[in-house]
């Protein structure tokens, strides 16, 4: 069990991330992790122990943007080693993208196999980054399809991604513009949606949206994906 955030369209977003995650720290005490967008860069702060003892003043200072998600880790697959905290960051070929995860993949072992057997270079042991490394290899979608040219280079790619993950998740991508939500089809893992006046808001459990004074929207459904822009 583990507890993720995500927060879109909010000046100071790495304020609600930190209160957000902070309210979901009965999910995990292992690490804490910010990620969080200006819309031009992704910058991150990750460190283990508790919210409150592990951020600091200076670390929201450091990270200051418009969106961010934000997690709190009980490890379930992979090393609970400093390496496996989340966000998970990677650079790709369509920019710097940042992902939160809650779950395990049935099918995670197999999945890192494929990946390094086609020179795909894994750097953490959990599964949470295989759905940043799955992004590399989908497919675009023709340039005369009418859609932003983000939307056909990075929505293919996650539906890819989610084609070849098996077991329970629910996660949070973080591009620079845009935010993307997305629960497995069986629903394994909690993920609900709040909104704080034109503030969009993703946490594991409405607790996260009360310390805000935020609103419970709705449930994310499962199998949704969800793209904030």
């Amino acid at each position: 069990m583990c507890g993720i955030f995500g927060v879109f369209n909010a000046e100071h977003a790495e304020r609600y991330a930190f209160y957000g995650i902070y309210a979901l720290q009965h999910r995990g005490q292992e690490s804490v992790g910010i990620a969080v967008s200006d819309f031009e860069n992704i910058k991150v702060v990750k460190k283990p122990g508790l919210v409150l003892e592990a951020i600091r003043k200076e670390d929201l200072e450091g990270i200051f943007g418009y969106s961010a998600i934000a997690h709190v880790r009980y490890s379930t697959a992979g090393d609970p080693g400093g390496i496996n905290s989340q966000p998970i960051v990677k650079d790709t070929t369509f920019g710097k993208v940042a992902v939160v995860h809650n779950g395990n993949l049935v099918n995670h072992l197999i999945l890192r196999s494929e990946l390094e057997s086609k020179g795909i270079r894994l750097t953490h042991t959990s599964d949470t980054e295989l759905f940043l490394a799955l992004l590399e290899e989908g497919e675009l979608l023709p340039k005369d399809i009418d859609l932003h040219p983000l939307d056909r280079d990075i929505l293919p790619r996650v539906f890819y991604a989610l084609s070849k993950v098996k077991g329970a998740y629910s996660l949070l991508y973080l591009f620079k513009d845009r935010l993307i939500a997305v629960r497995d089809p069986m629903g394994f893992r909690p993920l609900l949606m709040g909104r704080l006046k034109d503030t969009i808001l993703f946490a594991s459990e409405s607790c996260a949206f009360d310390i805000l004074q935020a609103e419970l929207w709705r449930e994310v459904r499962p199998g949704e994906v969800l793209v904030v822009d």
